[in-house]
């Protein structure tokens, strides 16, 4: 099944150097794109054949969806998230959940006509958090759109902001939590205090597109300008600043410290050593980067086309993968146990190598 072009909020989503290809349709995505909601775009380029098969215990008719977003908290418990068009032409969210042997799809809500998730979040397998967008319709406003696991079911939780989009959530436990997106043609950060989300002000930016956070008191959140440069935020515990940065637009955070933190986007990984952000060498020449994952200062994860990246606590090595494809996000449990998802992907990390769980197609 291919996807139609569609557009969530009104918003073409598209990437001034970025291209989609693959088996069969790609997504053009709002988590990478400013000022806009989801676009879920078909590019002609489909391949001819059957899909390869699947894995026993994957989740072959799951992954013909695209996934945006995977958090893990531990071998037994982790989490995907992205959208599916159904045959009745609507766009609907979808969860997978991992609880150690198989992804199954979880019940989540889907308001309006066309509903995605591009971000999740966990700090156990009673809490995580999943954020994106949605049209609306005619009985149901279009904006953010936020849901929450309670341990048993999730909900959709109202948003402070109504219109726009969200693209990156983070937490640190049940009662603190952080949203990044945008709102016209300014960034959005909202905060979950333990009751209700609110917004807090931010330093001018167009988009947000990700966000990391260490404790209540130090998190991370980055994006783009209006002139298409990095936008790097740092929550201090009580306000958000801008930390200077003449980098190309960034799409993916993450840190394990208050001393060690990764930035990456296009061309460009920066590292955080707790005074300044400077340039990483890599050795690929991708120009397009669009997550990370870390849990400890000497392993990390970068994401992109076609490549995957590991940091060795020295340096960033390409490593092997199943196949040549566009990875959309990347989270780890621990050094051993990392997931990458994307367009018809569900990959594992074991520690040794990094494997199809999913149809791979």
């Amino acid at each position: 099944m291919e996807l139609d072009t569609r557009f969530i909020n009104g918003a073409t989503a598209s990437h001034p150097r970025r291209s989609l290809t693959g088996r069969r349709t790609r997504l053009l995505l709002a988590v990478l794109v400013a000022g806009s909601a989801v676009s879920i775009a078909a590019a002609a380029d489909a391949a001819t054949g059957p899909p390869a098969a699947a894995a026993p215990g994957s989740a072959s008719s799951i992954t013909k969806d695209a996934l945006f977003g995977v958090a893990a908290t531990a071998a037994s418990n982790a989490w995907a998230v992205g959208s599916t068009e159904e045959a009745s032409g609507t766009i609907e969210t979808v969860i997978l959940r991992w609880a150690g042997k198989t992804w199954k799809r979880v019940p989540s809500p889907s308001p309006g006509t066309a509903s995605i998730l591009r971000s999740v979040a966990a700090t156990s397998a009673g809490n995580a958090w999943a954020v994106g967008g949605t049209a609306g319709d005619a009985s149901i406003a279009a904006g953010p759109l936020i849901e929450r696991w309670n341990g048993k079911t999730w909900k959709r939780v109202p948003s402070p902001v109504k219109g726009g989009d969200l693209f990156g959530v983070a937490a640190t436990s049940t009662r603190s939590a952080w949203a990044v997106g945008s709102s016209g043609t300014a960034a959005v950060i909202l905060h979950w205090n333990g009751k209700a989300w609110k917004r807090v002000s931010s330093p001018t930016g167009l988009t947000l597109n990700a966000v990391t956070a260490v404790s209540t008191r130090d998190a991370w959140a980055v994006g783009y300008t209006i002139e298409g440069k990095a936008l790097i935020v740092h929550w201090n515990g009580s306000s958000w600043k801008r930390t200077p940065s003449t980098a190309d637009p960034l799409y993916g955070v993450t840190a394990t410290s208050a001393s060690n933190a990764w930035a990456v986007g296009e061309s460009v990984i920066l590292r955080w050593n707790g005074k300044t952000w400077k340039l990483s060498s890599t050795p690929v020449t991708t120009d397009f980067l669009g997550a990370a994952t870390a849990r400890k200062p000497s392993r990390a994860w970068a994401a992109g086309d076609d490549d995957l990246l590991s940091w060795n606590g020295s340096a960033w090595k390409s490593v092997p993968t199943p196949l040549l494809s566009t990875l959309l996000a990347v989270g780890a449990a621990s050094a051993s146990d990392a997931w990458a998802v994307g367009d018809d992907l569900i990959m594992h990390w074991n520690g040794v190598r990094w494997t199809c769980t999913g149809a791979c197609n």
